[in-house]
């Protein structure tokens, strides 16, 4: 059996499918910062940096995203 090597791709998308920003995730190398938010939260963060504060955007995101 060979090595198979699994990328994930997040990406902020508008409602209809236009993608605004994308990261790609091949392993814990990729993580480039460590917060208590965990790996799901830093990406959200990341990627939510480019939408402009004080515009009343709304964001839709699935249960791996959250966290108590």
């Amino acid at each position: 059996m060979g090595y198979t090597n699994r990328v994930k791709v997040f990406a902020l998308a508008s409602k209809s499918g236009f993608i605004y920003d994308f990261e790609f995730y091949v392993g814990k190398g990729t993580i480039k910062s460590k917060s208590t938010l965990g790996l799901s939260g830093d990406i959200i963060i990341r990627l939510c940096d480019i939408i402009p504060r004080n515009k009343n955007y709304k964001l839709c995101f699935d249960n791996w995203f959250t966290s108590y």
